[in-house]
């Protein structure tokens, strides 16, 4: 038995990284700012585990910079997508 499951639609992929990124310490305040959109658009024809990559690697991102930080920027979003592009 074969089980086909298409990739993440546009709407599916903000809606991926909206949940993850809620549920990302510090992070939730990024959901709505450009660089979640560029992620987003920058995942066609990607998975949700892209996704989740790109925003673990911001989270590792942020932290080699400050082992204390409590907050991720648009630019962790950014620097981790420049790491995974799809």
């Amino acid at each position: 038995v074969h089980v086909h499951i298409s990739l993440p639609n546009t709407d599916a992929r903000r809606a991926i990284l909206q949940r993850k990124l809620i549920a990302m310490p510090g992070a939730a305040h990024l959901a709505d700012l450009p660089a979640a959109e560029m992620v987003v658009s920058a995942t066609e024809g990607g998975t949700g585990a892209d996704i989740d990559n790109i925003c673990r690697e911001a989270a590792i991102r942020g932290l080699r910079e400050d082992i204390s930080l409590h907050e991720l920027s648009e630019r962790h979003l950014s620097a981790a997508l420049a790491v995974h592009p799809n």
